[in-house]
């Protein structure tokens, strides 16, 4: 299996995953396909642009073993593109046990002529730390005895990387994983979390395992597929999702949006313009038979999906995405948690995120201060600013050229405050990213007291006197505000 990575934003990556002659474009959506019960045929998924889908290897090792294997996967599903099968994990969770071997489903994948497919792993699927452990324990176990069965062949394969929300535990099982040979590593039980709308705690999940494996290896995230979440995960570093949320919500009449879900009941008009709602309304879609009904709100579920990760897809390609998901977190407080709780791995996002781009960037709101960009050029102004001369002068408001020159002549350092950076040298001003930085003009007054105080203490600590010349009549406000103590001067701007 190849994997290559073609572009890059924050932690997400667009990339081109190969196997067995089939590439797919990532970040993508595998949708569910219950053998038993197709909601959607694999085909009508093909002709709507899914080029990947994911069934239940042990369904079909069930009821239909001989007829698949004398078939294969593609021929039994009427489906060109790339199929991944799981190996009956979803079982274990929702029953507790299945009666197959681990040797067994997986030499029935190999057989049957899956692209990639998945050990028999064992879910976390309790509440407790205990049974935590002993889902990471046995899953560890499992993934060992099964190198000496996949390790030979043409397939791709995935390590589900159990622990749920033990995120101690989550990296212990992540270390150990990584040390095996899988193709794909996956961020296994988020079910539970999902569920209860704790996105705060999936961001420490994705981390904790992204932090550990190498990120050559593309990162799956089990059970997840909601428009409303996909930018944030496939932000935090996310290529491949499964769900089977498109065809359980229309099961209920439930209509997927980029910001929710809604009842089709309630539903007057429908505001989506994919080809099921510009041609049917809500109301004749309520009175079809409910199978029909069930195919056309899934069709819609799906294309909503699809049409989200092509805007994060698009984000990604302008460097967009942390403006994308500015606003694309305010739909529920819970995702905007969990987009402050990247806040907790700046280190790590800034290391690897990508630090240069031919577009500037937009500082919408306090949390763009936090931006990789932004954290990554402040570090470098740590490393630039030292003491040189005994003086320095704080500018706060535009720089002229009658100032830069008076203050060259007179040898004191020149300081411009540019929130959310700080205290920028004046020398600095037009390094990326400061000189193609737009920042808006209604930023929090928080966020303007905070970075002012560690722009002067900073200043007050390398230099003897500290000259501040202000133009803006709030700005002394929150100046004095701020109470600047020894060895500072306010004046008026000339």
């Amino acid at each position: 299996m190849e994997f290559e990575i073609v572009r890059k934003d924050i932690l997400a990556r667009i990339g081109k995953l190969k196997v067995k002659g089939k590439t797919i474009e990532t970040p993508t959506l595998l949708p569910v396909i219950n053998p038993w019960k197709m909601t959607i045929k694999p085909k009508e998924l093909w002709r709507n642009g899914f080029k990947a889908l994911i069934t239940n290897a042990y369904l079909l090792w069930k009821r239909d073993r001989e007829d698949v294997l004398r078939n294969g996967i593609h021929s039994y599903l009427n489906f060109p593109g790339m199929i991944v099968t799981d190996s009956g994990a979803y079982q274990i969770l929702k029953y507790g046990s299945i009666e197959i071997t681990q040797d067994e489903i997986l030499n029935f994948q190999i057989g049957i002529g899956a692209d990639i497919g998945v050990i028999l792993d064992i879910p976390t699927r309790g509440e407790s730390r205990e049974e935590a452990e002993k889902s990471i324990e046995e899953t560890i176990v499992r993934a060992r005895e099964a190198q000496r069965i996949i390790q030979d062949t043409d397939m791709g394969w995935i390590g589900p990387i159990q622990g749920g929300g033990y995120i101690d535990l989550l990296e212990k099982a992540a270390t150990e994983m990584e040390k095996m040979s899988f193709d794909i590593y996956a961020v296994g039980s988020p079910t539970i979390i999902l569920e209860r709308y704790d996105y705060p705690t999936l961001v420490d999940m994705i981390l904790s395992v992204k932090r550990v494996v190498k990120p050559s290896h593309p990162l799956h995230l089990f059970g997840a597929g909601h428009p409303a979440m996909l930018g944030l995960a496939v932000a935090l570093g996310c290529d491949l999702f499964d769900s089977a949320a498109y065809a359980l919500f229309a099961y209920d009449n439930r209509y997927l949006t980029e910001n929710g879900t809604l009842r089709l009941e309630e539903i007057e008009e429908f505001p989506c313009v994919c080809p099921i709602c510009r041609t049917y309304k809500p109301k004749e879609v309520l009175k079809m038979e409910k199978s029909d009904r069930e195919r056309l709100i899934a069709l819609h579920n799906l294309f909503k999906t699809q049409e989200e990760l092509r805007r994060v897809k698009e984000s990604i390609r302008r460097r967009r995405l942390w403006e994308y998901l500015e606003v694309r977190t305010t739909s529920h407080p819970s995702l905007r948690d969990a987009f402050k709780r990247m806040v907790k791995y700046n280190d790590f996002i800034e290391q690897e995120a990508p630090q240069w781009s031919e577009k500037g960037i937009f500082i919408l709101s306090d949390i763009s201060s936090y931006r990789p960009e932004v954290v990554g050029f402040r570090k470098k102004l740590e490393r630039y600013r030292k003491r040189r001369r005994r003086r320095c002068t704080l500018v706060i408001g535009e720089i002229n050229e009658e100032i830069k020159i008076r203050h060259y002549k007179e040898k004191v350092d020149l300081y411009v405050f540019k929130p959310p950076y700080g205290a920028v040298p004046s020398t600095l001003l037009e390094a990326y990213p400061m000189g193609k930085t737009e920042i808006t003009t209604s930023l929090p007054t928080h966020t303007i007291i905070e970075s002012l105080k560690e722009a002067i203490d900073f200043l007050k600590e390398k230099y003897n006197e500290v000259r501040i010349l202000v133009e803006n009549e709030e700005i002394k406000t929150l100046l004095k505000e701020i109470q600047i103590k020894t060895r500072t001067i306010l004046e008026e701007m000339k």
